[in-house]
Formats: C-alpha cells, sequence, structure tokens
C-alpha cells in the first residue's frame, strides 16, 4: 500500500477514534440528565459518525472489481454522514431549547438531499484509479445540497454557541462585582475573606478558560467544516482527503478538551448557564417584591449582605462540586 492509500485509510481511523471517545465522554456526562432526548441524540448522531469514518477508512483496502464493497464503503458512508449530521443538530437544538429560523432551512435542504438519493437521481460515480483506489465524485446537484446542509448547520451550531459565551460572560462580570463587593466587607487578613477571594479568584479563571476553550472549538468547526465542503466538490484526487480531514479537525479539540474538562459539555445547555449567571440578581428582585415597604432600611441592608454571603456560599458549594 503506497503513502497515499495509507493516509485515505489512517484519518478517518483516527476520526473514528475521536468520535468514538468523545462518543462515551458525553454518555458518561449526560447519564443523569433528566431530559432523556439529549443522550439519546447525542449518541445516535455520534455513533453514526462514528461508523461512518470507520466505512469509509476500508476504502482503500479494496482491489478493483470490487464495486458493491466501494459503492457501500463510499455511497453508505456519504448517506451515514448526511443522517448524522440531522440528528446532530437536533441534539444542539436539545441542548438550547431553541428552534432558529435557519434550522427550517436546514430540515428542507437535508430532505432534499434524502429525497435526490432516495429517487436514483445518481447523487455520485464511483471509479476506480490505478494505484490510488475507489473514488467517488458527486454531482453537482448533489454536492450544492450538502454545502448548504453542512453551511446551515454549522451556523446554528455557532450561534448557540455564542448565547453560551454571551451567558459565561454575564456570570463573569457578575463574579467580578462579587469579588469587589467581598474585598470592601473585610480586613484582607481575615481568614474567611481570604478564603472567600481564593475561591472567586479559581471560579473567575476557570469561567475565563471555558471562554477561551469555547473559541478554539469555533475555530476548529469553521476549519472542519471548510475542509469538508472542500472535499465534497474538488472530485478525485484533487481533494486528497479533505473532506475525512476536515471531519477529524471538526471533532479533534472537543475530544482534547473534555478530556481536560469532563463537564464541558455541561456548559452547551445554555438554559442552564443563563439561570447560573441570572441567580444573583433574582435574590435581589424577590427580596424587593416580598418585603413590605415599612421595614426599616437598616434591617433590610443588614438582611441584603447576609444574603448576598450565603448565596456566595452556595454559588462556591456548585463550583466544587462541579
Amino acid at each position: 500500500m503506497n503513502l497515499y492509500l495509507l493516509i485515505r485509510a489512517l484519518v478517518p481511523f483516527l476520526g473514528t477514534l475521536v468520535i468514538t471517545f468523545l462518543l462515551v465522554r458525553g454518555l458518561l456526562v449526560y447519564k443523569n440528565q433528566p431530559r432523556k432526548e439529549i443522550s439519546i441524540y447525542y449518541g445516535a448522531s455520534l455513533g453514526i459518525f462514528a461508523f461512518s469514518m470507520l466505512l469509509y477508512s476500508f476504502t482503500p483496502f479494496l482491489t478493483e472489481g470490487q464495486d458493491i464493497l466501494a459503492e457501500i464503503c463510499l455511497g453508505g458512508s456519504i448517506l451515514l454522514l448526511q443522517l448524522g449530521t440531522i440528528l446532530y443538530i437536533q441534539y444542539w437544538h436539545n441542548i438550547s431549547r431553541e428552534v432558529f429560523l435557519v434550522s427550517k432551512l436546514f430540515y428542507l435542504i437535508s430532505g432534499a438531499g434524502i429525497v435526490i438519493v432516495v429517487l436514483n437521481y445518481n447523487p455520485w460515480k464511483i471509479y476506480y484509479l490505478r494505484d490510488l483506489g475507489y473514488h467517488q465524485d458527486l454531482s453537482l446537484q448533489f454536492s450544492i445540497i450538502l454545502v448548504l446542509v453542512l453551511f446551515c448547520g454549522t451556523l446554528i451550531m455557532y450561534v448557540i454557541l455564542e448565547r453560551v459565551k454571551q451567558s459565561l460572560s454575564q456570570e463573569l462580570q457578575l463574579m467580578k462585582v462579587k469579588g469587589l463587593e467581598i474585598q470592601r466587607t473585610g480586613h484582607q487578613y481575615n481568614p474567611q475573606l481570604l478564603d472567600q477571594q481564593t475561591r472567586f479568584l479559581n471560579s473567575r479563571k476557570r469561567l475565563s478558560v471555558n471562554m477561551r476553550t469555547l473559541t478554539m472549538i469555533k475555530l476548529f468547526w469553521i476549519l472542519g467544516g471548510f475542509l469538508v465542503c472542500l472535499g465534497i466538490v474538488l472530485p478525485g484526487t484533487s481533494s486528497f482527503n479533505a473532506d475525512s480531514i476536515g471531519v477529524l479537525l471538526f471533532f479533534l479539540p472537543q475530544a482534547y478538551y473534555a478530556t481536560k474538562d469532563k463537564w464541558l459539555l455541561t456548559l452547551l445547555l445554555v438554559q442552564r448557564v443563563k439561570v447560573r449567571a441570572r441567580k444573583f440578581h433574582e435574590s435581589f428582585t424577590k427580596l424587593e417584591t416580598q418585603f413590605p415597604q415599612e421595614i426599616v432600611y437598616e434591617n433590610l441592608e443588614t438582611l441584603v449582605k447576609f444574603i448576598e454571603k450565603a448565596d456566595a456560599l452556595l454559588y462556591f458549594q456548585e463550583s466544587l462540586a462541579e
């Protein structure tokens, strides 16, 4: 086997391993998630992606004349990739609890791609090249549909991730304000005060790292999506396995950061981080509406300070539990 065929086999196989790791990691994180559809869509989509890449990795080992196997490995992998994308976007809709306008376009285009395959419009052509193995050229119509599907899907995930980052940014700003309040409440050599300051600094540092992580993931999404589109559009050997490399780059950063922080996937639960970002404000809003106006201002101020400290301690306990 020459170097070209070896790369064609190795890259999708590595992609299979990366996606499988991310699949297992995510299922362990989501196993106690009360909304089971999150785990279902996550597991089904990544499982299909992993099997698609594994199927494609067998292509370089096929010899001339094995057309049926080539049809299964090449045509089957592209169909599984399309199906996995639909389920993966559904997973993102579930974690965000929102369906965007572009989502309707995504499902419409995805349906058109399925219709083309089902009605046998010859969406691809498979052929064998000496010393280069089997290759697959997609029709112009099917190529445009797949590119639009990938573009809309990436855009949906990008928007959701931006909302997660905005929520984390709000929480970070609130923590900075709280940190300043703690510094003004006591002497710098107070052991309890120093402990609170340390916890705030650690939490702020973790939030900052999480935001940088999400930014890096977005950049690799864009790069990976571009390479996948390039592999779809370019014919034969011209693509040089760009689509497989793109899929690998798309999932590799997620697997890397999930290894360092097992709770990374919980950050994607948009509603959860929004609740965390608002919980400081809610305490004071409820306080203002529930207490009568005749309460002495000094007593109310003392009570507010007590609730602030109790709320901060609860936050620290949640952070340590995570």
